[in-house]
C-alpha cells in the first residue's frame, strides 16, 4: 500500500513556527517512504477562521516549497459529508443528541442518551466513548496509554458547526490517510477517533505524534497565544533548516539551498529516530 499522509492547518491565522515544524514533518515522513502528502484546511471554526487566511497559509506553504499531492481538501466544502457520516452514528446507536444547556449541565448530569432524542435546532450530536482508557501505537513513542477519557465527544453543535473529530476522521478515511503525523497535543483524542474509525467500519491509520514547540514552559507556540507568523520573522530557507533542527534532523550543506531542494535533500536523509519526543522551548527571531 503506497504511504499516504496529511497536513491539515487551520486557517484562524498565518503559519507560526510549531505549524510549521508539524509540516516538515508529514512531508518528509510521507516523501522519505516514496509516498503522498496531501493538504487539508481545517476551517470549520468559523469564529476563528477569517476570510482570507486561506488564501495566506496556502501563500506560506508555496513560499517555503511545499508541493502537496492532489487537490486541496476545504473542510467548509464537504459539510454535506460530515452530516452524513453524523446521521450514520445517530442510527447506528454509537452517537445521541443531546438538549442540555451549560446551565442545566451545572446542575445535573446529563441523561439525553437515554432519552433518543431526534435532531433538532435545539439539539446537539454526541458520540458515545465506550472506553475511559485507551492505547495505540506511536511510530515514534512506541505504546502510548490515555487515562481519564471523557465519556461523550460533540460532534455537532446546536449551531450546526461540525467538530474537528467528526470532520478529522471522516476526512482521513476518505482521503485513505495511512499515517497521521501530529502535534503530540492530539494524543489524548487519539483513543476516541480510533474508537470512531471502529464504529465507521473502517481501518485506523497509524500514528506520529511529533513533540511540539513550546513559547514558554507552560505554553505551546500557537495562534491562540499570540504566536507570530514565522516568514515575518526570518527567511524561509532559514525557517526550514531551523524547523528540521528541531526536529534532529542533519542539516549539512543546506544553507546555500531553495525552500525546495531543501525539502527534497531533508527529505532524502529523513530519521525518525533522531527526533526526540521531548516538546522544547524555541526562540525564533
Amino acid at each position: 500500500m503506497t504511504y499516504k499522509g496529511r497536513f491539515a492547518p487551520s486557517p484562524s491565522g498565518r503559519l507560526h513556527f510549531g505549524s510549521i515544524v508539524c509540516a516538515v514533518a508529514a512531508f518528509l515522513r510521507a516523501k522519505s517512504q516514496d509516498g503522498l502528502c496531501c493538504l487539508r484546511i481545517e476551517d470549520l471554526d468559523l469564529e476563528r477562521c477569517k476570510t482570507g487566511n486561506t488564501k495566506a497559509i496556502l501563500d506560506d506553504l508555496n513560499t517555503l516549497g511545499f508541493v502537496f499531492d492532489g487537490e486541496v481538501l476545504i473542510q467548509t466544502q464537504n459539510t454535506k459529508r460530515y452530516i452524513e457520516q453524523g446521521d450514520y452514528l445517530f442510527t447506528n446507536n454509537e452517537a445521541f443528541y443531546c438538549s442540555c444547556t451549560r446551565a442545566l449541565l451545572k446542575q445535573r448530569p446529563c441523561s439525553c442518551s437515554s432519552l433518543h432524542l431526534e435532531k433538532s435546532d435545539n439539539t446537539a450530536l454526541f458520540y458515545k466513548v465506550k472506553n475511559n482508557k485507551g492505547s495505540f501505537n506511536d511510530a515514534l513513542r512506541g505504546e502510548v496509554f490515555v487515562d481519564n477519557i471523557q465519556n461523550t465527544v460533540c460532534l455537532i453543535r446546536k449551531d450546526g458547526i461540525i467538530s474537528y473529530n467528526l470532520a478529522c476522521v471522516t476526512d482521513d478515511i476518505d482521503m485513505g490517510i495511512t499515517e497521521i503525523v501530529r502535534g503530540a497535543d492530539l494524543i489524548d483524542i487519539t483513543p476516541v477517533q480510533i474508537e470512531m474509525y471502529e464504529a465507521f467500519k473502517a481501518c485506523k491509520p497509524n500514528y506520529l505524534h511529533i513533540p511540539l514547540a513550546l513559547m514558554d514552559e507552560n505554553h505551546k507556540l500557537s495562534k491562540q497565544n499570540h504566536s507570530k507568523a514565522a516568514l515575518d520573522l526570518m527567511a524561509p530557507e532559514k525557517v526550514l533548516i531551523k524547523a528540521l533542527e528541531f526536529l534532529n534532523q542533519d542539516i549539512s550543506n543546506l544553507h546555500t539551498l531553495s525552500c525546495r531542494q531543501i525539502l527534497q535533500k531533508a527529505a532524502d536523509r529523513f530519521t525518525l529516530s533522531s527526533i526526540n519526543t521531548t516538546d522544547k522551548v524555541i526562540s525564533i527571531n
